[in-house]
């Protein structure tokens, strides 16, 4: 017999990536602590806290819905326009399996930053 867990987020997690998809070494930092020393007592390396490497990134607030007791698809990008998206914030993004609840696919907020500097080669 196996057992069903409902597991709720227990923070915000609708967010949109505040990235420029045509420089995102500019937009999104990988962080590296090292590995740790797994030989040590109570070192696992599906921690949910001290990730040898993280990404650092702008995201905004966007509207996500909810299917069927989980995160509805991402919306589209842009997922919202800078005067509807919400305020730009820093998140600390950790590796896929070191969380319960997990987001696979961020869409991006808005990139008119982007087509604005993509105009402009073309001036």
């Amino acid at each position: 017999m196996s057992n069903d867990y409902y597991l709720r987020p227990q923070t915000a997690w609708q967010f949109a990536l505040d990235a420029n998809p045509n420089i995102v070494k500019d937009s999104i930092t990988f962080k590296s602590a090292g590995l740790p020393d797994y030989s040590k007592a109570g070192m696992a390396p599906f921690n949910h806290s001290g990730w040898p490497t993280t990404l650092s990134a702008k995201v905004r607030r966007v509207e996500w819905g909810i299917e069927k007791n989980s995160a509805a698809r991402p919306p589209t990008s842009p997922a919202c326009k800078s005067t509807t998206c919400g305020s730009p914030q820093e998140a600390t993004l950790a590796p896929f399996g070191g969380t319960e609840l997990r987001i696979s696919e961020f869409p991006l907020a808005d990139f008119a930053h982007a087509a604005a500097e993509e105009s402009s080669q073309f001036v």
